[in-house]
């Protein structure tokens, strides 16, 4: 059984890509949405959450747990260091290792929900031992729109034409989409940045990084959840794709 860890509906859309591409395996999803996404917190509160939440994985005796959430991928080796027992994969360093391979230039660009202070995050990009020029860009206020399923509204459009052109005027070769909910603006996306622009979702990366023939299923699923809103049931439904009951961490 492969884990699932998240803090929003932002890992249910991976898991529903995840049970598109390997329907015979068996997942395990924890939402921790009682303290909500963490786009509000701090990298210490990050890394407190995160730990606290893998320790369910470890009662479970799960072995193998993805963080769909790109803010939990920065603190993957400290992480790592505090569960020697789990193969923790991120998205942030498989996806920056293959955008700078794809990148001709080296001019990649990253679409983030949260203003990251870009100090932390060019010293972890210098793990990485690459010489690349970084260009930034956030916004929050998709995922949101997303999760309202107000998407296809004009205020989307406008939000979405702000923030993709500073990183369009950089002439970046390829965009990291760091979060799931930016995979619903896809094909304006594309339309934005033009045919000479690759667009990197960070999923198909962090999904490179497992061995799924090793792993035994029988296309189980189960999901945990911190909270239960009264529209949980319809979230499950509209971002996984399928009815599903949710069971409740105590």
């Amino acid at each position: 059984m492969i884990g699932v860890l998240d803090c929003s509906f932002n890992g249910l859309i991976a898991l529903k890509k995840l049970r598109q591409l390997y329907p015979d395996k068996d997942f395990i999803f924890l939402c921790d949405n009682l303290r909500g996404d963490l786009v509000s917190k701090s990298q210490k509160a990050i890394r407190e959450i995160t730990q606290e939440n893998l320790h369910f994985f470890v009662k479970k005796n799960i072995n193998t747990v993805l963080l769909t959430d790109f803010l939990a991928g920065l603190e993957i080796d400290f992480l790592r260091k505090k569960f020697p027992q789990l193969n923790l994969i991120d998205n942030f360093y498989p996806s920056l290792e293959k955008a700078i391979d794809l990148s001709r230039q080296k001019r990649i660009g990253l679409l983030l929900e949260k203003n990251i202070e870009k100090n932390y995050l060019l010293e972890k990009l210098n793990q990485l031992g690459k010489k690349v020029d970084i260009k930034i860009s956030y916004c929050q206020l998709l995922a949101k729109l997303v999760e309202s399923k107000w998407q296809k509204k004009p205020e989307a459009k406008m939000i979405l034409k702000k923030r993709i052109l500073p990183l369009k005027q950089e002439n970046i070769d390829v965009l990291v989409l760091t979060s799931n909910y930016f995979s619903f603006f896809q094909q304006q996306f594309k339309k934005k940045m033009g045919k000479n622009c690759y667009l990197l979702e960070v999923l198909n990366s962090q999904i490179e990084k497992i061995n799924f023939n090793s792993l035994q299923g029988n296309s189980k699923i189960k999901l945990f959840f911190t909270d239960f809103p009264k529209d949980l049931s319809e979230k499950i439904q509209y971002f996984l794709g399928e009815k599903r009951l949710a069971e409740e961490v105590l």
